[in-house]
């Protein structure tokens, strides 16, 4: 797998009423799934990593994907921010470790808007981003960092939605499909 955050959700209410007889349906419950993770997760996801401050959201937000996984036994989806290789530390957390510290004088300029320059500090009364970057790396290494998930419980939040959308989207399928 490719750097990234993939995780495949747990859709056991969907698919306790799910009891379709033919394999035939399936893509349609697949293409209903996938519809509704656009239209419901996916912004939902981005929402919520937008409210997390203690986040760096460019790429995180603009890599979050849906894949569309039909198998014989029933329709899945994988969602996650592909390509993005901080994606499971944000989700997950990271025990204590040495950080790029390059990266991180780079995450407090951009994130928390810390002067860049001499100059800039003489100007400011806040710290420069290199003293920032060095406070941020020795908590890494001694601490490491904790979870900030925005996947699970945001589809704790809205799989009650998600499965109202599905099964409007999944019922106008099979009436088109007759």
């Amino acid at each position: 797998m490719a750097a990234g955050l993939d995780m495949t959700l747990d859709m056991s209410e969907i698919r306790k009423a799910f009891t379709a007889k033919s394999v035939a349906v399936y893509p349609l419950a697949a293409q209903a799934m996938f519809t509704t993770s656009h239209a419901i997760l996916v912004p939902a996801i981005k929402q919520r990593i937008r409210s997390n401050k203690s986040v760096f959201r460019g790429q995180l937000i603009s890599r979050i994907a849906v894949r569309s996984v039909v198998k014989q036994e029933n329709p899945t989806i994988d969602v996650g921010a592909l390509g993005v290789p901080y994606a499971a530390d944000v989700e997950l957390g990271q025990p204590p470790h040495s950080a790029d510290l390059t990266k991180l004088v780079e995450y407090a300029r951009k994130k928390m808007g810390y002067p860049k320059t001499p100059r800039e500090k003489k100007k400011s009364k806040r710290p420069s981003a290199d003293a920032v970057a060095v406070a941020i790396w020795k908590t890494l290494r001694k601490h490491g960092s904790k979870p900030h998930p925005y996947i699970m419980p945001t589809w704790d939040a809205v799989k009650g939605q998600f499965a109202v959308d599905f099964f409007r989207r999944y019922g106008a399928a099979l009436s088109r499909a007759k």
